[in-house]
C-alpha cells in the first residue's frame, strides 16, 4: 500500500470573486502569484488541474490558465498535469460534480480555444490511457 504525503491546494485566482467578470477577475490575483503557484506545483508528484468552464465564459480566466500552462511547460511539468472532466470529457470545477461520473484526463489545449479568439496555442499533451482513473 502506498502512503501520501498530503495535498496541496491552489488557486489560479487569489483573491474571492463572488461574481466572476473579466474586470473583477483581472484584480483577483497578485502579481507574484503564479511564480508562486509553480512552486508549490514543482513539489508535487502529480497535477490536477481542475477549473471547470470559467475560461469559456472568461478572457481573463482563459489567459489565466494559459500562463499557468506555459509556465508549467517552462518547468517541464507536463506530464504531471492532469484535468478534471465531467463524464461527458469536459473540464469541470470540483464543487460542480455533484453525483455525476467524473475522471482525470491528459491536459489538452484545445479546451482552451474558442472560434471568437484569434490566439491559437499549438502545445498538447497527448491523450492517452495513461493517468486516466475512472470513478
Amino acid at each position: 500500500m502506498e502512503t501520501y504525503g498530503g495535498v496541496i491546494v491552489a488557486n489560479l485566482f487569489t483573491r474571492s470573486v463572488k461574481w466572476p467578470t473579466n474586470k473583477s477577475l483581472a484584480a483577483a490575483y497578485a502579481e507574484d502569484s503564479m511564480t508562486e503557484l509553480i512552486k508549490a506545483c514543482k513539489e508535487a508528484v502529480q497535477i490536477i488541474v481542475a477549473i471547470g468552464s470559467l475560461p469559456d465564459r472568461s478572457e481573463v480566466a482563459l489567459a489565466r490558465a494559459k500562463e499557468f500552462w506555459l509556465a508549467a511547460g517552462q518547468e517541464q511539468m507536463y506530464k504531471k498535469i492532469l484535468l478534471l472532466v465531467n463524464g461527458e470529457g469536459k473540464p469541470v470545477h470540483p464543487l460542480a460534480i455533484r453525483n455525476e461520473k467524473w475522471q482525470f484526463s491528459a491536459w489538452r489545449t484545445d479546451w482552451m480555444k474558442s472560434e471568437r479568439r484569434e490566439e491559437q496555442d499549438e502545445s498538447s499533451v497527448s491523450e492517452s490511457d495513461e493517468g486516466r482513473k475512472n470513478v
